[in-house]
């Protein structure tokens, strides 16, 4: 007889998991659009838009693809960044705190194409801010 059986366990049931959704980065624009990172697994994806079930770009790539750079431990804020590339563009999502106060300074995404800013787009500030950035740029190996 089946150990499955015996132990009344469904071997559906113990091959279908669901990875946990961690929120990255969440937060609105100055412009009333939502930016927003997650991860999945070994997937992270970037959401840009004013309705994440319909955005005005989604990102999807793996862990080992997306940029990282931690604060170095220079100046008067403490900051991070991580970067998605997508053909020319790229995507820079940070966020900075004055170190003294722990004050947020800046949360949003810079955009480049080609190596040249083409836009930033800030979070509004005084509006709830999800900011995980740090934790998720230490838990890469």
């Amino acid at each position: 007889m089946s150990l499955f059986l015996l132990l009344g366990l469904s071997q559906v049931s113990l091959a279908t998991s669901v990875e946990p959704i961690h929120i990255v980065f969440h937060c609105s624009t100055t412009k009333n659009k939502t930016i927003s990172v997650f991860k999945q697994g070994q997937n992270v994806f970037y959401q840009y838009g004013a309705s994440l079930t319909k955005p005005e770009l989604a990102l999807m790539v793996t862990e080992e693809k997306v940029f990282k750079q931690p604060w170095n431990g220079v100046g008067s804020s403490f900051w991070n960044s991580m970067t998605f590339q997508n053909q020319d563009y790229r995507y820079s999502v940070s966020s900075s705190y004055n170190r003294n106060e722990g004050t947020l300074e800046y949360a949003g995404v810079s955009i480049q194409q080609n190596d040249k800013t083409i836009a930033n787009v800030d979070c509004n500030l005084k509006s709830g801010l999800i900011d995980n950035l740090a934790d998720f740029i230490q838990s890469f190996p």
